[in-house]
């Protein structure tokens, strides 16, 4: 059964978008008859069987509470600006803080306080570039629908934001949780640390490695421990991501640390397998660190006790020149990512092997997953149009192609093996044009397999054939770059006209987000693709229908590991 025109008007002016959802799988299902019921009365049966409030409506207003583990919040009832009323609990201590001596090491629990804690404004976010945020950063912000009852047993999403390991935080409002609050869906935002306090490994010392992703560990169990004090169904948890986020939740998902904590997962732009998301090793960056600020020494030990002993701004403003000529020429390489943990004794580890190693082999948390990319991801990382519109952009990369070697190849720089790639490489996307202003939209095209795509393309091919749901998206509406589906999904005070392409659109994958965060399947019908031997539900997010078997072609092309990660150690 179809809308008219004034019974959608109708829906837009009455309903939330939750329980316009409702509406319409009701209608769906034959549930709805129109000749039964009119519109007015459905929306008053639809609110008289809603269980989401349990205080009055004279109580709104008031200042929310809630009791967790630690003690008690004090939140606030917040009204954004296109009127949408619900409850926020800000900078909620989930572990300690990582000062001193607990600096690069594992988050610890948190500690209880007495009285009403303020939950009114965000905690510090980690420490990044330019030298902002502090060290005492490990806080989550949660936002629910208005007072939901503590045995409303609401799905929850736990967002974890992006920023290439080494910027961005858990109180971006550039991203607000609005349009998934009006989903009937609890949001959590994480802090987590960065760069060099997140990301340091040394092995045979006290600094095991991956503290950043292990952050992401300690926040998951508290919201497994503390939802359900919001209204949350504890299980029934979703994580999202983006970009570096979107790698974070496929860590989360490898990693047996998170076992039992999420039951679905989303990875918009990013994976572990990703080039920038993972190094073998950091150590060498964190010795000429060291060597920087004038400790020189060969002892691992020595270098993490005097790097814990130094100012958060000496470290930061030292990050600059500890990576290679060869490897800085490499978009998107930084020193401190994920890397290989150094297990220590009575520690949990997060990551027992490489990224590689552990989704070829199966051995990961096995959910209902998404994972996919955008049309001119690589754009947002070759510069802006105007560097790209000189003539000496391009001269820098024409002279030096095997710059286009990816570095997990473990290629040497000028071998035979090396150039052959390179070649390949340039003859694919380049055929016998040269690399030049006029073949810019080419090398945007390689970025975006480079950096993002083909690395999605080995998680799709490792994990299609697990049992659990997978899908895979391709975003092309409006020539979107890196991140331009955010704008769709997150508020960020954009205003949509109903009825408009913008509109639907944002109202098409907010709905299918949803979908999958409260059941693990999606309620857009995707076509299926049969790749890597099984069948890999597929889904084209926009009008440009673009044959996925390409990114097959491309991932795979001779020789074959032309953009495959050699992160295995064998």
């Amino acid at each position: 059964m179809g809308l008219d025109t004034a019974r959608r008007a109708f829906l837009n002016k009455f309903l939330s978008m939750y329980e316009q959802d409702l509406f319409l799988q009701e209608v769906f299902n034959g549930k709805y008859n129109p000749r039964r019921e009119s519109m007015s009365e459905y929306v008053q049966r639809l609110k008289n069987q809603a269980d989401f409030l349990e205080e009055p409506a004279s109580a709104l207003c008031q200042e929310p509470t809630v009791t967790v583990a630690q003690g008690t919040l004090r939140g606030q009832s917040v009204t954004s600006s296109y009127g949408l009323t619900y409850n926020s609990y800000l900078g909620i201590p989930y572990a300690q803080p990582p000062v001193g001596n607990l600096r690069f090491k594992a988050p610890q629990d948190p500690v209880a306080w007495e009285g009403t804690r303020d939950a009114t404004t965000f905690g510090s976010s980690c420490v990044q570039d330019s030298v902002t945020g502090s060290e005492d950063c490990l806080y989550l912000n949660v936002y629910t629908p208005q007072n939901p009852s503590s045995s409303a047993n609401l799905p929850v999403m736990v967002y974890i934001h992006g920023g290439a390991f080494v910027s961005g935080s858990g109180s971006d409002t550039n991203n607000k949780p609005e349009y998934f609050l009006e989903q009937g869906i609890i949001v959590v935002y994480i802090n987590y640390r960065l760069n060099i306090f997140g990301f340091l490994s040394l092995e045979g010392t006290d600094v095991s490695g991956n503290a950043g992703l292990k952050d992401q560990v300690a926040a998951l169990r508290w919201v497994k421990n503390n939802i359900a004090s919001f209204g949350g169904d504890p299980n029934s948890v979703t994580i999202v991501g983006e970009s570096a986020g979107g790698a974070s939740i496929h860590y989360q998902v490898l990693s047996p640390m998170s076992q039992g904590l999420f039951q679905r997962a989303i990875s918009e732009s990013g994976s572990a397998l990703n080039p920038w998301a993972f190094h073998k090793n950091t150590q060498p960056y964190a010795f000429n660190l060291g060597n920087k600020l004038g400790l020189n020494t060969i002892d691992a030990q020595e270098l993490a006790t005097f790097l814990r002993s130094q100012p958060a701004t000496n470290l930061i403003n030292n990050l600059g020149g500890l990576v290679s000529q060869d490897e800085s020429a490499h978009v998107l390489y930084l020193p401190f990512v994920p890397a290989t943990e150094y297990p220590i004794s009575g520690e949990e580890t997060f990551l027992p092997s490489d990224p590689y190693t552990l989704v070829t082999s199966g051995n990961f948390n096995k959910v209902p997953y998404i994972t996919g990319a955008n049309l001119l991801e690589g754009k947002s990382f070759v510069g802006t149009d105007d560097e790209m519109n000189q003539a000496t952009y391009w001269e820098y990369i024409s002279n030096d192609i095997e710059r286009l070697v990816p570095l997990e190849l473990g290629l040497t720089k000028g071998s035979q093996q090396s150039q052959e790639v390179a070649n390949k490489i340039k003859q694919f996307y380049f055929g016998d044009q040269a690399i030049s202003v006029s073949s810019k939209d080419q090398y945007i095209n390689l970025m975006t397999d480079e950096l993002i795509v083909c690395g999605i393309h080995e998680t799709l091919k490792a994990q299609s054939a697990s049992d659990a749901n997978i899908y895979n998206y391709y975003f092309t509406f409006n020539n979107p770059v890196h991140g331009g589906e955010m704008y769709y999904l997150y508020y960020s005070g954009q205003t949509f006209t109903p009825g408009n392409v913008y509109y639907n659109v944002h109202i098409w994958m907010v709905n299918l987000w949803s979908s999958f965060i409260k059941t693990g399947t999606v309620s857009y019908y995707p076509f299926g693709l049969y790749a890597y031997g099984v069948l890999i539900s597929f889904m084209v997010l926009g009008t440009r229908k673009a044959c996925p078997e390409s990114w097959r072609w491309i991932c795979d092309m001779e020789p074959s590991l032309a953009f495959k990660p050699l992160l295995s150690s064998n």
